[in-house]
């Protein structure tokens, strides 16, 4: 089953690399795709995708 999942907030940590997604209704799944766009403080666009896997969640 193919599900979209809305994310909540996405914060750039104190490295500047890393953004950590708040997403409310995300569960352990075998195959998960996560695509995402990003303007660089260039103003450069970076496009992609992440597939994983989530195998458990810190509570």
């Amino acid at each position: 089953d193919e599900k979209k999942l809305k994310v909540e907030k996405a914060k750039l940590l104190a490295d500047g690399q890393t953004v950590e997604l708040t997403v409310p209704d995300i569960k352990p799944t075998w195959c998960m795709e996560v695509r995402y766009e990003l303007e660089t403080s260039a103003g450069d666009t970076v496009s992609s995708r992440i597939n994983n896997t989530i195998h458990n969640l810190a509570e």
